[in-house]
Formats: structure tokens, sequence, C-alpha cells
């Protein structure tokens, strides 16, 4: 038995052993997470650090050097995460948002995609209170739509429960409360759902507010509907249009990447986003990239190389 051991221990790869141990030691990483990331077992990897290990030493070994690899890349590719910035944009936003719950409102705000509206509402609901965000998918039912309000609102759902009951009882949830409902990506509502969120509204007799948030196709959909849409149109408070982001947004996003980026880059940044807040994003992402694996200096050049790989290709 110690003869094998000895054997398991000259087979082992000694420098795979310490490197796995100071992910440990010095990374924080533990073996039931190692392990769990190359798919063995905690004793398995346990044994092996051991030179207890008598199975398939090379197999492990193999699986060992792929995680040691792509955790080297990991540290080198940093990912890039931007602090939430008060845009213009979300500036707009809060100030619908607010005057819907505390005037207990309806109101329709639009913008094109990638402008940060969604951020700018997760924003809001995390600094109020009583706020509940809906993200209905394309082609929702009325029924799916309501089940929403279940978890927000600590909701049983009964599968027997008719809609007009089930309707009733989130209006006695939401009445006299101040809440704001916020309706993501409204353009994927069909008719009935808009008409039910309406009614629910309307029995709260103004003590909640309603607001619908969505791409420019929503307001097309609602002035092309015409008559369909008259009962919701004519009970809109604040209906309002979003703007892409101003030089100095785009300024307080690059400038979390590259503190020192003077004007001219980003104005290179400000050109190839359009101002746009999911472009911008994914264009300082893979500069920043760039910046790592080349060690240069961020110029220019750089960054137009940057553009050609995100949304922004075809205007740089």
């Amino acid at each position: 038995m110690k003869l094998a051991l000895i054997e398991t221990a000259d087979k082992a790869n000694k420098e795979i052993q310490i490197r796995i141990k100071n992910l440990i030691e010095r990374d924080g990483f533990t073996q039931k997470q190692i392990a769990d990331k190359i798919e063995v077992s905690q004793t398995m990897l346990s044994l092996y650090l051991k030179n207890e290990y008598a199975g398939d030493i090379t197999g492990l070994e193999d699986k060992l050097l792929k995680l040691l690899e792509d955790n080297k890349a990991e540290k080198v590719y940093k990912k890039v995460k931007l602090d939430f910035v008060k845009t213009t944009v979300s500036a707009k936003l809060f100030n619908i948002a607010q005057i819907c719950q505390f005037n207990g409102e309806i109101a329709l705000c639009t913008g094109s995609s990638g402008l940060g509206k969604t951020t700018s509402i997760n924003q809001y609901a995390k600094e109020h209170s009583g706020v509940i965000i809906i993200d209905p998918d394309e082609g929702v039912s009325v029924r799916e739509l309501l089940s929403y309000f279940a978890l927000p609102l600590k909701l049983e759902l009964a599968h027997i429960e008719t809609r007009a009951h089930l309707c009733e009882r989130i209006v006695q949830k939401l009445i006299n409360s101040n809440k704001l409902i916020i309706v993501d990506e409204s353009e994927n509502l069909d008719v009935s759902c808009f008409r039910v969120l309406r009614k629910i509204h309307d029995r709260c007799k103004g003590t909640c507010g309603l607001l619908f948030v969505g791409t420019e196709t929503l307001a097309d959909k609602l002035s092309k509907l015409g008559g369909e849409y008259d009962y919701l149109f004519t009970r809109f408070s604040y209906i309002d249009s979003l703007d892409v982001l101003t030089q100095s947004d785009v300024k307080s996003f690059v400038t979390q990447i590259f503190p020192d980026c003077s004007d001219e880059l980003i104005n290179e940044f400000n050109f190839i986003s359009r101002c746009n807040a999911r472009i911008l994003f994914n264009l300082l992402k893979r500069t920043a990239d760039m910046t790592t694996s080349s060690k240069e200096p961020l110029n220019k050049k750089m960054i137009k190389s940057a553009g050609k790989y995100v949304g922004a290709a075809k205007h740089v």
C-alpha cells in the first residue's frame, strides 16, 4: 500500500498541486468550488492534493490545467463593470416615475433600444419603496400578466380562480398603497393586457401609479391602433420620449474605465457609440480588452478597431 502511494506521488505533477493550493490559500477558492468547476468530486481532488489519489491522474491534471489557464486569463481580462450614472435619460425616467407614483397617475415613456431604460427602472426601484416592475414576454396572456403580481404582492394563486377575482385581489393589495407599477418592454402587451392594467388602476382610484416604458414601437402601436387604445390614451397624464445620452453622460461612463481619458478620445467614444448606452458599454469592454492585450495606452485607432466588434460597426 505504501509503495502504491509513493508511485502515485511520483506521478502527480508537483507544480500543478502547488498552483491549485495557491488558488485555495491566496485567491480564496474552496476545494468544493474547484471540484465543481472541473466536474469531479471534492474527495477526488482532496486525495490528489494529499498524494493519495490512485485513479486517472493524467485526466484529472488535464482538467486542473485548463482551470488554471482560465483563471489566469480571467485575471487579465477583468469584467468591465460600470457604476450607475444619473444620466439625462435616467433623470427624465425618474421624474416621470415619481409623478406616477406620488400622484397616482398613468404615464407613457418611450425611447430607442440601448438608452439604459431598464437599468434606470431597476435603479429607481432600489431607491424607492413600493415599486413593482413587470417585464412581460412577447405574446403574454392576461392570466400570465396578472401572475407577475403574485410575488411582489404576496398573493397565493389558485388554479381555479377566475380572472375577475384575481384582479380584485390585486386591487385590494394596491389600493391606497402609493405603489408604482412599471411595465418594461410594454410593446409586448396586446389590447386585452393594456385594458386589464387600466382597469386595475381605475379601481385603485388614483392611489397607485402605472408607468408604461418601451421603444418607439410602443408609441407607434398605440397610435396606429387608434380606437382600440383610445380608452388608454385618454388616461395618460404624461407622455414623453427619451433622447440619446449627452456627451457629459458619455464622459461619466468612459472615465470609470479610463480615468485619464482625454476629451478628444471621449469624443471618439461619443461618435462611435452614437450616444447609445448599450453600444457604449460594449465598446468600453472591447477597448479595455485591447489595452490589456496590447499593453499600449488608449488611442483613437484602438477605439475605432473596438467599434468594429460591437453594434457600432456599420458607423465606424
